[in-house]
């Protein structure tokens, strides 16, 4: 018993092809079953010498493909597309990282500025109150070193 177990019908085959090129109406342009095949001859009539030239990277028909076959340029742009995505994606981490590092600066910059504008409103007004009277309130300096920002 065979491994694979079928029958070839032979008798619609005709003979005087055998051995030799299939010729250019025996099949569709573009077909992906004879193109680029050994001794098989190619949509523009020429038949290969034992070479292997898949039609898929030098036809119109393998870049975009057929109704029945899909091309190999919508995954080569589809590669292109999520290349570019990832440069993209980089860029935009690296804008985040700096954005975020200039909010800071700025964040800190802006507190030192209100901390200074508290400190200097809390010293003038106790000031006024020393000068109105020196006795009754502590020092400037002993105040701002308690109760400053």
């Amino acid at each position: 018993m065979a491994l694979f177990d079928f029958n070839l019908d032979t008798s619609q085959m005709n003979p005087s092809y055998a051995g030799q090129p299939v010729p250019q109406q025996a099949y569709a342009p573009g077909s992906s079953v004879f193109d680029g095949m050994v001794g098989a001859t190619n949509s523009v009539g020429n038949t290969s010498a034992g070479t292997y030239a898949p039609p898929v990277w030098n036809s119109w028909e393998g870049f975009m493909g057929t109704k029945e076959t899909p091309g190999w340029g919508m995954a080569g742009l589809t590669a292109a597309q999520g290349i570019n995505s990832f440069f993209g994606g980089r860029n935009m981490a690296k804008q985040a990282d700096r954005s975020m590092k200039e909010n800071k600066r700025q964040f800190q910059l802006n507190f030192d500025a209100q901390r200074n504008m508290t400190n200097s409103q809390m010293a003038d007004r106790q000031n006024a109150r020393l000068a109105a009277n020196p006795n009754a309130f502590l020092a400037t300096p002993e105040y701002m070193k308690q109760y400053g920002v």
